[in-house]
């Protein structure tokens, strides 16, 4: 199949994966930063992990498609690399302050539940249950240098001794 073939095919092909009409789609993958250049999609990620990273914007578009009040992410960036999870909640945070839905955001990490969350729900092990509600009064837009921060640190340390605490 010819390039200009895939290119009339592309449009419809997203419409299916994602769920909605063909025109729907449209402002959904430039939210997405996944846009339509020359009838195909051009992703403006990182190539390091461009299947992982792709994978990440079309699932924040099929996500947002339906336009939900609530996005669920049950540990979206476990797959990446330090460096790409930074970036991948950096563009979360960009798409969150696009959008201002609400975001339940399931992680192992602390300094990753910190970055995003408003606010921190600290579960046990098995059986699970909440053991801490944290509320996190860092600024908003947050910065990767907020990580060094006494405030920043003190919350994490807190779900930390929680989570020892319970175990």
């Amino acid at each position: 199949m010819g390039r200009t073939a895939t290119a009339r095919l592309l449009p419809a092909a997203l419409a299916v994966l994602l769920g909605c009409g063909g025109d729907a789609s449209g402002p959904v993958l430039a939210t997405a930063h996944l846009d339509y250049v020359d009838g195909a999609i051009e992703p403006i990620l990182a190539r390091g992990q461009r299947v992982v990273l792709e994978g990440f914007g079309f699932g924040i578009a099929r996500g947002l498609v339906r336009d939900p009040r609530i996005l669920l992410m049950d540990e979206p960036f476990a797959a990446l690399d330090e460096q790409h999870r930074m970036k991948m909640g950096e563009e979360l945070l960009r798409i969150w302050t696009e959008t201002r839905k609400s975001v339940v955001f399931v992680t192992h990490s602390l300094t990753e539940a910190v970055y995003l969350a408003d606010e921190v729900m600290v579960m046990s092990a098995r059986p699970g249950r909440l053991i801490d509600h944290i509320e996190v009064t860092l600024p908003r837009p947050r910065t990767y240098e907020m990580m060094a921060t006494d405030v920043f640190g003190k919350l994490r340390d807190r779900i930390w001794q929680q989570i020892r605490k319970a175990s």
